[in-house]
Order: structure tokens, then C-alpha cells, then sequence
């Protein structure tokens, strides 16, 4: 169920949490402050750097990404999305993002709709 408002202590950020910290959204920074234990999918960290459009972008995303504990993809978390696939209609990277949270046991804060609509996931906050 999504939750908002509700922060645990450690938690894996989709990519859409950490454009907005980069995009210095006060939401974004609020959530990652109040976090502790932030954990990123590698496959967040391939979105997040694709994004950079120069050296001082490439440099803020590494130095945020530097903060964060980063998850490999496994075997187990590889099958696990292909189930998220299949039974939630998500595209591949982002089913790779949920499984991975899955499989640590870690909520995953994240704004895309879609993803909201999985258990364990937390809408930290809505753009308007």
C-alpha cells in the first residue's frame, strides 16, 4: 500500500526522489535528510547519470549518489521483476527498482504512479 507522510528510517529512492533533490526541490531534500539509511539501485544510478547534461550536473549526481548505499542486481531480484513485470505491467528498469527493494525488505519511496500502486512503497510527497 502507498503510504505518505509515514518515513522509516532506511529505505531505497527511485530515480524521480533523487532528479527532484538534484533539481533542489525542498520536498525531495526534506525526505533525504530525514533518512538515514539511503539505499539506490544501481539501476537508479544509470538513470540518474544519463540525466547529466554537463560536467557540474555529472559532478552534483555523483556526489549525491556517493551518500547512498548502492544495490547490485542479483539473480533473485532479477527474477523477482520479471514477476513485477508480469503481474504489474511496470517497465523493466523500474520493476528491477521495486524487486530490488523487495528483496532487501526496504520500502521504496518513489513518485510514479504506477510504482505507488505496489506493496511497500511510499509517496514521500506530491508535486503540484
Amino acid at each position: 500500500m502507498t503510504r505518505t507522510g509515514i518515513l522509516p528510517d532506511s529505505a531505497l529512492f527511485d530515480s524521480n526522489i533523487l532528479i527532484d533533490f538534484l533539481n533542489r526541490r525542498p520536498e525531495a531534500h526534506a525526505v533525504f535528510a530525514a533518512i538515514p539509511a539511503r539505499y539506490v539501485s544501481v539501476i537508479t544510478r544509470s538513470e540518474i547519470l544519463v540525466g547529466v547534461r554537463d560536467e557540474r550536473s555529472r559532478l552534483a549526481a555523483e556526489k549525491l549518489l556517493a551518500v547512498c548505499l548502492m544495490c547490485d542486481v542479483t539473480v533473485a531480484i532479477a527474477d523477482r521483476a520479471a514477476l513485477v513485470c508480469q503481474q504489474h505491467r511496470l517497465k523493466l528498469p523500474d520493476a528491477l527498482v521495486a524487486a530490488t527493494a523487495g528483496e532487501l525488505g526496504l520500502p521504496l519511496l518513489t513518485r510514479d504512479d504506477a510504482m505507488t500502486l505496489l506493496p511497500g512503497t511510499i509517496a514521500p510527497y506530491r508535486l503540484q
